[in-house]
């Protein structure tokens, strides 16, 4: 969802009558949010599309009336009710306007007293909007109340998890960049062993380390509503995303919902952070296993690659550690030296072998920080994020 979007009320509003409209005018309330509909209509059994171009209320359509079928397959607790959707062709300027979102909502309050009344009227999407984000609103859309307890993260990543599923074209990316974020947030940390061409080993450590909360106070910023900035929003939203998954690898969606209504039961509003975690198979608070757990094979070795080249990757690492064993060599040399070797990462998913060949991420890696380093340079400088010492 775009990050400068309102948050729609939780899992729909009341359904209201004419006559109880009238009745909230007379006692003087307003609605927020308002824009002239578009004029092109698409429907099919379960949706309602407006768009200005009748190809795009079409394409939209279909997209959201597969995703509604994919849910209601699958997920307990929905509303069956029709999706309305507008497609705008103003929608970016409406957010940054704050007068928009992916969920626009009539907000009616009282005068004379405290009354409030929130009704969900419409999904609103922009035009071209890709069948990830559709699903991923669809889903917002249905649930219903018994939904309630689950934290506001959660249920963004569990949209996240229908709309990772919809877009085969874009979707492994998305769940890509979420784990990677995630990897971040959880502080991964990975040994290295780096060999060179006469067998000498170096060995060391780097870190996914972002400026990320921890999942303590992301649970308790995004419980009920958007908190923090937006590095803490993607944080909360992919974390949500990979809790999501875990609980529904171990117990299903019947089982997540069941978690819902048994927290709703105790009278508690919101799902425990112990019980997420418990539910998630991680008790004793290690996301780092839940994250290895998660992720498969080709996406962990995906994923070293991304980060070979980071702030706290094994390339720069491995430039500097030689730089200590070759003072005298130039540049040029040094980077002739670091391609002759190998880093080898060890993880749960397996022994990944890379070389500057394997990939050009590597190669640009190692050419970046050798170019970097000035003649005088320090091998070992104090920005190493929290690696422990190299040991040869």
């Amino acid at each position: 969802m775009n990050a400068a979007t309102r948050r729609a009320p939780r899992r729909g509003g009341p359904r209201i009558s004419g006559a109880a409209v009238m009745v909230a005018l007379v006692l003087g309330v307003w609605g927020a949010g308002c824009t002239i509909a578009p004029s092109q209509v698409a429907r099919t059994e379960h949706c309602r599309v407006r768009a200005e171009s009748r190809d795009e209320a079409r394409r939209v359509a279909d997209l959201a009336e597969d995703a509604w079928r994919q849910i209601h397959a699958v997920c307990p607790g929905l509303r069956d009710e029709c999706v309305v959707i507008w497609v705008l062709d103003d929608f970016e300027t409406r957010v940054r306007e704050g007068v928009a979102g992916h969920h626009n909502e009539l907000v009616l309050r009282s005068l004379f007293g405290d009354f409030e009344w929130r009704i969900v009227d419409r999904v609103e999407l922009a035009v071209g909007t890709d069948p990830l984000i559709v699903t991923h609103e669809v889903l917002h859309f249905l649930l219903d109340r018994s939904w309630d307890p689950l934290p506001l993260y959660l249920e963004e990543g569990l949209a996240d998890y229908f709309g990772i599923r919809a877009d085969r074209a874009d979707g492994p990316a998305r769940r890509l960049e979420g784990l990677s974020c995630a990897m971040h947030a959880a502080g991964f940390r990975m040994p290295v062993s780096a060999r060179g061409p006469d067998g000498a080993m170096i060995r060391f450590e780097f870190n996914w380390l972002g400026d990320y909360p921890p999942l303590e106070t992301i649970h308790e910023l995004f419980r009920e509503e958007y908190g923090g900035d937006a590095a803490a929003r993607d944080a909360a939203y992919f974390l949500g995303y990979a809790l999501v998954s875990r609980i529904i690898a171990r117990s299903d969606l019947a089982g997540l919902h069941a978690l819902c209504r048994q927290t709703r039961a105790q009278g508690d509003d919101r799902i425990s952070l112990p019980r997420i975690l418990e539910a998630a198979g991680a008790s004793d608070g290690d996301l780092v296993a839940l994250l290895e757990e998660e992720l498969t094979e080709d996406e962990f070795r995906e994923l070293v690659l991304r980060e070979v080249g980071g702030p706290g990757g094994p390339a720069r690492f491995l430039v500097r550690l030689l730089r200590r064993r070759h003072p005298d060599a130039s540049r040029h040399r040094l980077r002739e030296i670091a391609g002759q070797w190998s880093v080898v990462i060890r993880s749960p998913r397996g022994r990944f072998t890379f070389r500057p060949s394997d990939d050009p991420r590597w190669g640009e890696a190692l050419d970046g920080f050798t170019a970097s380093l000035s003649e005088t340079e320090s091998p070992l400088s104090s920005d190493r994020r929290g690696a422990e010492s190299p040991r040869e």
